[in-house]
């Protein structure tokens, strides 16, 4: 038999992500996962929604949910299922069959929730659809009624407590005015500096993001956006995060910023002029309670990479209105922008103005003690009423100085590390930025038990902690201060706090302490000595083991139990190209197809297809194992080639006598091969086409990994990725060493961790580009898909692969296929296995293996071909 073979791919993301120091995560939930078809709904697993929930309630994170049905999260379909796309009705619309569809999902959803709303648990509003717009907007029938039947079915399932909110495409206030369909918040989709996925330096505006996990990408991105997310997949923070930090610092410290009004806006020329740079443009807060101002000022553009140096005009109690600084200049550098405040309360005191910015503050045995920053390099000027004329102190760094001037206090110069000015009972703690982004602010649980964490006003004590890679707590316990927390290094800490604390515990154990020329509490404290040195193995020195992932290329090759393609006809709106028959839907995942015919041996042949696959897919074509030709498309920020058209010719005297097949790898109907024409001297025509996706189709066998973890690779449909696949009788080659012609490989091999349990050791596989031997591949760990590599698309080239999916302490199996798209073949010229980091945690969960079946539960009993 002879056959023609066409292979292609696509390139999730996590479905919740923290806002850092706001205890809030945003939880995306795919339908797709939860509902594999129409028949089934599964809470269960890592689909575990109250298990998910209940653990952001022992933690105090608040949670807003995301069920869709559609979500988008750049996820496949956007969340809706595959099998959804059999259904004629028009998705997202009051079509009584696609509500049919979504209503079992979202009404066992809300059940699941009702028990966890606030305040009883975290959830604090749920989100009806996403980017939704109105029917009078769009000028489609049926969407008001779709988004009113959604908040209905929330409602009636016992959603009585918390809002629904809406995330608008943009500021054109859908769903905010009375009618159907409107919700309680409304918000909008916004992102003022864009993104560009490739130009991952590029501003975005991402807190976490992570790498596709199985098939879970829409077609539109390549595997992962973790680029620009404060916190990575792999946990590790960035410097991101230490922006945010300061941020969400500042806002939680300031009640009055809760309150305020907008009393004006703009720059020299355009609205109201604050600042003296045509290049500033200002944003004037209000607060009526406290008559406290907020001033952002920020460049123009974000296209501008130099300083703006500029003074501002800002109201104050005591002089009215003012322009500061009053010598020297405020300066923004390139893409910067702050908050200037002026007339600011913190506790019993009070800032008349700061050019520098705030973090946070806090009052320790009457002592209101504050910190502000500004970037190295910069100055600063900072007046603080003093009506009592008590007497100035400075300790720290001389950078700073502080003088006094009847009733106020000026404190200026260039932040450095950090100045500390005591003035009575006030405590102003000036720092350079990247010093104040090592504090943090953790609120005091004062049993020494933990406190309840949904209501973390201002007016909770608390105290500043300096140096650590991460405060997990604090409590007080006597006069012990105890700290959780993380290190990546021996760090000196440096505790704010009140006096009644003399002692300090981290995790656990006392910390030798002593008091600072700065006023705080100072001590030691030293990574564990196993970690400075954490043995991983070197994966090119591992036994491998190597097997053909294209069998149906031999001649031999028995095709009888692949579903016989013979539909004609099609209920969704994309209609083949062209071709006698209409391609079955994959069942949400990869099929292959197999054609059968041209028994004509005189003729010559040209074969034309339609592929369509995503923007970063890929194929391959051969006639039985006569190589025709590969492509891949061309994907750059969120657009690019999505199908393509090659033409193949082949002779007869490349034929065999009998039929010939096609097979392709195809992720979600409509992908894949979407329509083809063969040209022949009589008009000759494939007589059968036979389809092979993953195993069990929508009825997949493996309900822990979920439907998308697998496609329908040979050795995907054998099992060969699973736990305890035989490969004893595989040959013995490595993907170093790779192939030499084109087609596709799948190596296998074991290896044993033993990480210390006192450590967060997030590990990553890391491979490297190659234009010039295009190839692509798949990460299999454990039997969990957790990897597609593009050699010459990129631009990702590290997979984090988490722990528990990793078995930190025992053995691990790792499959790797390698597609080889030219002539020449490819191998991989680095394949390794690195640690993130590593850090001693004081995490308290542990991290068990995820209980999952292997290939004895999943196909032993299981005929494959």
């Amino acid at each position: 038999m002879d056959s023609v073979l066409c292979s292609s791919q696509e390139s999730f993301i996590p479905s919740a992500f923290q806002l850092p120091n706001s205890g809030e995560t945003f939880w995306k939930r795919h339908w797709g996962l939860t509902a594999p078809n129409s028949e089934e709904i599964r809470f269960t697993e890592h689909n575990d929604l109250a298990k998910f929930l209940q653990v952001a309630k022992e933690v105090g994170v608040l949670v807003i949910l995301r069920p869709g049905p559609y979500i988008n999260a750049e996820s496949a379909g956007g969340g809706i299922p595959g099998w959804v796309t059999n259904i004629p009705g028009l998705a997202r619309t009051n079509a009584t069959d696609y509500k049919a569809a979504w209503y079992p999902y979202i009404s066992e959803f809300a059940k699941q929730i009702t028990p966890f709303q606030y305040p009883d648990g975290p959830v604090i509003a749920i989100q009806s659809e996403n980017e939704f717009y109105t029917s009078a907007k769009a000028h489609i029938a049926g969407l008001d009624e779709h988004m009113q039947d959604l908040i209905d079915t929330y409602r009636s399932n016992g959603l009585t407590k918390i809002p629904t909110i809406h995330n608008d495409r943009n500021a054109g206030g859908q769903y905010a005015h009375a009618g159907l369909g409107k919700v309680d918040l409304y918000g909008w989709d916004g992102y003022p500096l864009g993104f560009d996925c490739d130009n991952p330096s590029k501003w975005a505006e991402l807190s976490t993001r992570g790498t596709n996990w199985g098939n879970m990408h829409t077609h539109t991105i390549y595997s992962s956006y973790d680029y620009g997310a404060a916190i990575r997949e792999d946990r590790t923070l960035t410097p991101k995060l230490d922006e945010l930090k300061l941020q969400a610092s500042f806002l939680h410290a300031s009640p009055d910023y809760l309150l305020v009004g907008r009393v004006g806006n703009g720059t020299v020329g355009q609205g109201t002029a604050y600042s003296t740079s045509a290049d500033v443009y200002t944003t004037h807060l209000n607060s009526p309670s406290t008559d406290a101002n907020f001033y952002v000022v920020r460049q123009l553009t974000n296209a501008k990479t130099t300083n703006t140096n500029f003074s501002l005009r800002v109201n104050t109690t005591s002089d009215g209105e003012v322009t500061i600084p009053k010598s020297g200049s405020l300066t923004l550098a390139g893409r910067e922008s702050k908050i200037i405040v002026s007339n600011y309360p913190f506790g019993s005191s009070k800032l008349q103005y700061s050019t520098a910015e705030i973090m946070t503050w806090a009052t320790f045995d009457g002592v209101d003690t504050l910190i502000a920053y500004a970037l190295a390099g910069q100055t600063v000027e900072i007046v603080i009423d003093n009506p009592t004329s008590a007497s100035v102190a400075t300790a720290g760094s001389r950078s700073v100085t502080a003088t006094k001037n009847g009733k106020t206090v000026t404190i200026s110069g260039s932040p450095f590390d950090i100045t500390v000015v005591t003035i009575g009972k006030t405590r102003i703690i000036v720092a350079d930025k990247k010093t104040a982004s090592a504090f943090w602010a953790p609120r005091l649980a004062v049993n020494g038990t933990g406190l309840d964490h949904y209501d973390i006003s201002p007016s909770v004590p608390s105290v500043l902690v300096k140096g650590p890679y991460l405060v997990r707590s604090a409590a007080a316990h006597g006069s012990t201060l105890q700290l959780t927390g993380d290190l990546n290094a021996t760090t000196t800490i440096d505790v704010f706090a009140s006096r009644q604390l003399t002692g300090v515990t981290w995790n656990g154990k006392s910390v030798k302490l002593a008091e600072s020329d700065i006023g705080s509490l100072r001590g030691t404290v030293a990574l564990p000595g196993d970690l400075h040195s954490v043995h991983l193995p070197v994966l090119s020195d591992l036994e491998w083991k190597c097997a053909d992932s294209l069998p149906e290329l031999n001649v031999e090759y028995n095709d009888s139990k692949w579903v016989l393609a013979n539909k004609t006809s099609t209920l969704r709106p994309q209609k083949p190209t062209a071709g006698k028959r209409e391609r079955n839907r994959c069942k949400a995942l990869d099929p292959g197809v197999r054609t059968l015919g041209l028994q004509h041996q005189k003729q010559k042949y040209i074969l034309t297809c339609a592929v369509s696959r995503g923007y970063s897919f890929g194929y391959s074509a051969f006639i039985n194992s006569h190589f025709l030709g590969s492509g891949q498309g061309s994907s750059h920020s969120q657009d690019g080639v999505d199908i393509l058209s090659p033409t193949f010719n082949f002779t007869a005297g490349q034929l065999l006598p009998g039929d010939n097949d096609n097979i392709n790898d195809e992720f979600k109907t409509p992908r894949g091969i979407r329509g083809y024409t063969l040209l022949s001297t009589d008009g000759s025509d494939f007589t059968e086409w036979r389809l092979a996706g993953n195993i069990g189709g929508e009825h997949g066998p493996d309900a822990v990994r979920g439907p998308y973890n697998e496609g329908g690779w040979w050795f995907e449909r054998v099992g060969a990725h699973l736990p305890g696949y035989n490969a004893s009788s595989w040959d013995s080659c490595t993907p170093y060493e790779g192939i030499s012609a084109p087609g596709a490989t799948a190596y296998r091999t074991t290896f044993n961790l033993n990480l210390p349990r006192n450590a967060d050791v997030p590990l990553a596989f890391d491979l490297t580009l190659d234009s010039v031997n295009p190839h692509r591949v798949l990460i299999y760990v454990n039997g969990w898909q957790f990897g597609r590599f593009l050699s010459s698309l990129g631009p990702q080239t590290s997979f984090p692969v988490p722990e528990g999916i990793l078995n930190h302490h025992g053995k691990n199996e790792l499959l790797i296929s390698l597609w080889a798209l030219e002539t020449q073949g490819a191998k991989l010229t680095k394949l390794e296995l690195n640690a993130r980091t590593v850090v001693s945690s004081s995490k308290t969960a542990s991290v068990d293996v995820v209980a999952a079946p292997g290939w004895k539960e999943l196909r032993e009993n299981v005929v494959t071909n």
